[in-house]
């Protein structure tokens, strides 16, 4: 019968153990896999940063491309089929607006879920980053907000690059010759923060090249985890090459 009881006090000893074990790990687990959710969403920010660079590279040339197979500096120089005031005329300033709508087109159409589907993740071009104001995003972003203090958001209703960069062309008013007036552009921040380089070749005939595209502004990534309720922000820097060719 002692013994009976002792199995008993020891089998009620280890189950209240195991209770006890049970409880105190509950916490640290949650703690561990918070943390894991941090390091994962900082890990998506960093990477999503990379990614729409790259969107905005692909873009530029693709933009650039287009304008340059369809357009040509040789009718440009050639009165008999209309020079300057002839459509396909090479313009470096309307091949720019092509670069810049491909990049910002791109952007903005970036399937967003596909970093992380069970994440929040907004880009965005702001007019001035300090770590201040990072620090300031992401007490935003956990209180339930993903709006960037003074940053646009990169949205567009186009269906494609030729729409949106034609359709700010044709939006341009027109100088003394007939032309767009391509100083009038005015373009919303984040598409005015693109810069593209385009240098004349040596021969007058050849089309420009596009030798860089920089964005004048900061690219800000906002990401938020909310099963775990973390948030991370990475931005690239004013100035930031994403397109250089080769020297």
């Amino acid at each position: 019968m002692r013994g009976y009881v002792t199995f008993l006090l020891v089998l009620a000893s280890l189950f209240f153990t195991l209770i006890v074990i049970g409880a105190s790990q509950k916490p640290y687990d949650i703690s561990f896999s918070k943390a894991i959710a941090a390091e994962r969403t900082y890990g998506v920010a960093m990477n999503s940063k990379e990614v729409a660079a790259e969107a905005m590279r692909q873009g530029g040339l693709e933009g650039f491309g287009i304008y340059n197979s369809t357009h040509s500096q040789a009718i440009c120089n050639n009165p008999d089929l209309g020079g300057q005031s002839n459509p396909f005329c090479f313009r470096i300033e309307e091949a720019k607006i092509w670069v810049i709508e491909g990049a910002f087109y791109n952007l903005a159409t970036l399937d967003k879920t596909a970093f992380d589907p069970e994440m929040d993740v907004r880009l965005y071009c702001a007019p001035l980053v300090s770590d201040d104001m990072m620090r300031e995003h992401a007490k935003q972003i956990r209180a339930g907000s993903l709006v960037c203090s003074g940053c646009k958001e990169f949205n567009t209703t186009a269906n494609n690059i030729s729409e949106l960069a034609q359709g700010i062309i044709d939006s341009l008013p027109k100088d003394t010759d007939g032309l767009p007036d391509y100083s009038a552009a005015q373009l919303p921040l984040c598409m005015a923060s693109i810069i593209p380089q385009i240098t004349s070749n040596l021969d007058p005939n050849e089309n420009p090249d596009l030798t860089s595209i920089t964005i004048d502004n900061p690219l800000v990534v906002s990401v938020y985890y909310p099963d775990f309720n973390v948030s991370a922000v990475s931005y690239l820097p004013a100035s930031y090459k994403i397109y250089e060719a080769n020297p």
